[in-house]
């Protein structure tokens, strides 16, 4: 079977794009939104990276030649935001500045 034939495979990443999709609509609002919705919404966000790390990595072990593809296309993609070691450096930053948004708000509490 074709890695993205998994059906495990394609509800993940209906599941990515559509998550993906609702936090893009609502972050505009970040500056507006209550204490606690901003606390939420960077949890979020957080678990979207972990679970982009997951099927990153997934795809990487993978010797389907669709999923390759799909490996080198994100990794070509990772270069815009300046990592030449493809995309888990890129998650691991934004990763790092979500927490540090955290910690700001907690402090302010």
């Amino acid at each position: 079977m074709k890695f993205f034939e998994n059906e495990r495979v394609r509800d993940e990443v209906i599941y990515l794009q559509e998550t993906f999709a609702q936090l893009q609509r609502v972050a505009t609002d970040f500056p507006y939104m209550e204490h606690d919705d901003k606390k939420d919404f960077l949890e979020e966000c957080m678990d979207l990276i972990d679970k982009q790390k997951i099927m990153y990595t997934r795809i990487s072990l993978s010797d389907d030649e669709d999923a390759q593809e799909m490996k080198r296309q994100m990794d070509n993609l990772s270069k815009i935001f300046g990592s030449n070691c493809g995309l888990l450096p890129v998650l691991n930053s934004m990763e790092e500045k979500m927490k540090g948004f955290r910690r700001q708000l907690d402090t302010s509490d």
